[in-house]
């Protein structure tokens, strides 16, 4: 295990105080602090073309293949009834992850993760987790996100993460 390893296995026993001061020292250092270095949909390329709740879509149908073996396609769910409320969870959720990623791949990675913890929760709880209930219940993964990485969200940690 290096150094960096040791160093993410050791925060989640970290007190508040000491995880606030880690976290100042990596703002301080620069480009680690909370929120994106290159805003959502700016740059150059096709790749940064997006409209808002694409990355989710593309994280549900992938992570729901890869869970269930449930194909679906983002044209598919795009058109699914509950569009209007799934978008406006999908722009909060979207934003959580702008904050906490600086590329779109970082952005995508992470929403895949919460997409996966997200399922995961449903599953031991007893709901189904088909792409259509993912959708339902989105506005969840910052919380799902959080319980599996405590404090990392609010200490700006949630980069190093996806950096990894």
């Amino acid at each position: 295990m290096g150094a960096y390893d040791d160093v993410v296995a050791a925060l989640p026993h970290l007190t508040p105080d000491e995880r606030q001061r880690i976290s100042q020292r990596l703002g301080a250092l620069g480009g680690m602090a909370p929120g994106p270095t290159t805003p959502l949909g700016r740059g150059s390329g096709p790749e940064t073309a997006h409209q808002p709740g694409e990355l989710l879509l593309q994280a549900i149908v992938s992570t729901a293949e890869r869970l269930s073996g449930e194909r679906a396609s983002v044209t598919a769910l795009r058109r699914t009834s509950g569009g209007r409320a799934f978008y406006e969870k999908a722009a909060a959720v979207e934003a959580f992850a702008a904050r906490h990623t600086s590329t779109r791949t970082q952005r995508l990675a992470l929403l895949e993760l919460g997409v996966d913890l997200l399922y995961r929760d449903l599953t031991k709880i007893g709901l189904p987790t088909s792409t259509r209930s993912l959708m339902r219940h989105v506005h969840r993964i910052p919380s799902v996100i959080d319980a599996s990485f405590p404090d990392y969200a609010k200490l700006g940690l949630l980069r190093m993460v996806m950096q990894r």
